[in-house]
């Protein structure tokens, strides 16, 4: 539906309809039959979250975000859970500040983003490299501010979630310390304002840090 040439207010109301059924269908406990993205997966003795992260392809966060699961070392043999089948991907439009997010091919929902100055976000495709919450603000080489920053200080540009990239093609080959990540400017989010990193909302990046799996997510940068 969303490759249909719409009128821009159509596509977005098209992509938030999508993404309340993607609410109903895959971010909530409810496994549907027959649904080739989710399955409902009964405990074993010595099953641990990160198994089953490694097995599906997501991060052991968003099976304990849809699961409601407090305490990812109090699973119990027999207990059944949800899973999904990942794992998740990117799409960034540089033109409108827009990031969708996909579950395989099926698009779950839509982020406004901050993207860098004098096109500065190199196009083409990334992968995930690390996550890192609370990070350390390390400036780059171009960075007026030459100080580090720890992750508790009110200045640090990051906000509480990094989740690293590493270009593996087109303009983003060879290019690493580049990153989405939270900040302290919310007005900079649907602007060219950073020095090459995907800005985003803090909250934003707080769910999409439970979606991203390092070594198995992409993010792709179009024009």
């Amino acid at each position: 539906m969303l490759a249909q040439p719409l009128p821009r207010n159509e596509q977005a109301e098209v992509r938030r309809r999508l993404a309340k059924i993607a609410d109903d269908s895959i971010f909530s406990r409810r496994a549907l039959a027959g649904d080739p993205l989710a399955d409902t997966y009964t405990v074993q003795s010595g099953d641990r979250l990160v198994n089953l992260s490694r097995d599906y392809k997501v991060p052991a966060e968003i099976l304990m975000y849809i699961n409601g699961i407090q305490d990812a070392t109090k699973m119990r043999a027999e207990q059944k859970l949800k899973v999904l089948r990942g794992p998740f991907h990117v799409k960034i439009s540089k033109s409108e500040f827009r990031m969708d997010v996909y579950l395989q091919d099926l698009y779950v929902r839509s982020y406004r983003v901050g993207l860098g100055a004098d096109q500065g976000t190199p196009e083409g495709v990334w992968k995930v490299k690390d996550r890192l919450e609370r990070p350390t603000y390390y400036p780059p080489a171009s960075a007026e501010v030459k100080r580090i920053i720890p992750p508790d200080d009110p200045e640090n540009p990051l906000g509480n979630y990094w989740i690293g990239l590493e270009g593996v093609s087109g303009d983003a080959v060879g290019h690493t310390g580049y990153g989405m990540h939270g900040t302290i400017e919310p007005e900079s989010i649907g602007q060219a304002a950073s020095m090459g990193c995907v800005r985003m909302l803090n909250e934003d990046v707080e769910f999409l840090y439970k979606l991203m799996l390092p070594g198995e997510s992409t993010v792709t940068v179009l024009p």
